[in-house]
């Protein structure tokens, strides 16, 4: 399950780091078409908020939120998932580590 997680977080990071600012109406959309989703249900609210305290927490990326537009990575993304947790970040699709989460 940890596994699945951690495919979610990756998706949110890249879709952050493709769009830079977006609103959470339309993360939960792109979220909704992704081939992560199963169920094709929207992102809600409370699940993104958990799945941005655990990207912080794992890859040390902090995302910030901009009222006029939208949710955005604060942090730069190689060096504080580096220094956070071994990870490696060339391009979030080549994205790798020395630890994964339980």
């Amino acid at each position: 399950m940890a596994k699945n997680f951690f495919k979610r977080y990756i998706w949110l990071v890249d879709l952050l780091s493709r769009r830079g600012y977006i609103p959470l109406k339309e993360i939960s959309e792109e979220w909704r078409k992704s081939p992560l989703n199963d169920t094709h249900d929207p992102l809600s609210e409370r699940t993104f908020f958990n799945h941005k305290e655990a990207i912080l927490d794992i890859f040390g990326i902090e995302i910030k939120n901009d009222r006029s537009l939208g949710f955005y990575i604060a942090t730069p993304i190689s060096k504080a998932a580096q220094q956070h947790s071994g990870c490696s970040i060339p391009s979030v699709s080549t994205m790798s580590c020395r630890r994964m989460p339980t």
